[in-house]
C-alpha cells in the first residue's frame, strides 16, 4: 500500500516538475518602470499559466485514469485554473504593490528609482488559492471527498506548494545574479524548484484524501449474501 502511494506522488511530482521546466517562465523577480512591462508581464503570467497547466492537466489525468475524471473535462479546467490563476495572482500582488505606493510618486510612468519588484513569490498565494479550489471542484466526489474538510486541505496543498517553491526560487534567483549560477540553469532550477514543491504537497494531498481502492474480490454487492451465508 506504502510503496503504491509513493509511486503515484511520484508520477504526481514528475509531472508538475517537467511543466514547470518547459515554458521560459521567469519566476524570480521583475523590476517594473512602466504599464507597457506592467501589461507584457500580466500577459506573460497568463499565457505561461496555459502552457503550464495544459501539460499538467494532461499528465494528471493519465495519472487519475479516465474512468475517475473525464479527461477533457480536466484538462480544461486545469489549464484555465493556471492561466486565470497566475495572472490573477499577479493582478492581486500588483494591487497590494500599489496600494502601498508612496503618495504623489509618480507611478510607472519610467522615471529612474521609480519601480515595482514582484515575482511569483508575491502573486503564489493568490494563484495556488484559485488553482487547488478549482482543482477540488473537478475532483471531488470522484477523487476526492466532497467535504469542506477536503477542500481546504487540497487548496492548502496547492497554496503552500506554490508559495513554497516561489520562496525557494527566489532565493535561487538572488544567488543566480550574485553569479552562483550561469543564468540559464539559475532560471531552469528555479522553476523546477516550484514544480517540486508543488507536485509534491498536492500529490501527498491526493494519496491522503483519496479513498482506498477495495479488491474486486472483496467488494460485495449490497443485498447478496456473503461468503458465510
Amino acid at each position: 500500500m506504502y510503496s503504491s502511494k509513493l509511486a503515484l506522488i511520484s508520477k504526481w511530482l514528475t509531472i508538475s516538475m517537467v511543466a514547470w521546466m518547459i515554458p521560459p517562465f521567469v519566476v524570480g523577480f521583475h523590476h517594473i518602470i512602466s504599464w507597457t512591462e506592467w501589461r507584457s508581464l500580466l500577459a506573460a503570467y497568463g499565457l505561461n499559466g496555459a502552457v503550464i497547466g495544459t501539460i499538467v492537466g494532461l499528465g494528471h489525468a493519465r495519472v487519475l485514469g479516465a474512468t475517475q475524471v473525464p479527461w477533457r473535462r480536466w484538462v480544461v479546467v486545469t489549464l484555465t485554473a493556471y492561466a486565470v490563476g497566475l495572472a490573477v495572482g499577479f493582478g492581486l500582488a500588483s494591487a497590494v504593490a500599489f496600494w502601498r505606493w508612496p503618495v504623489g510618486l509618480p507611478m510607472l510612468e519610467g522615471l529612474p528609482g521609480t519601480q515595482m519588484v514582484i515575482g511569483l513569490y508575491h502573486a503564489a498565494p493568490y494563484a495556488g488559492a484559485v488553482i487547488g479550489l478549482a482543482q477540488w471542484l473537478m475532483l471531488r466526489n470522484q477523487v476526492v471527498p466532497a467535504t469542506g474538510r477536503a477542500g481546504i486541505i487540497w487548496t492548502l496543498s496547492s497554496v503552500c506548494g506554490l508559495t513554497l517553491g516561489a520562496f525557494v526560487a527566489m532565493i535561487i534567483d538572488e544567488l543566480t545574479f550574485a553569479g552562483i549560477f550561469p543564468l540559464s540553469i539559475g532560471h531552469l532550477v528555479a522553476r523546477f524548484s516550484v514544480g517540486v514543491c508543488l507536485g509534491l504537497f498536492t500529490g501527498i494531498a491526493l494519496v491522503t484524501l483519496r479513498p482506498p481502492v477495495q479488491p474486486e474480490g472483496l467488494r460485495l454487492v449490497r443485498g447478496s449474501p456473503g461468503p458465510d451465508q
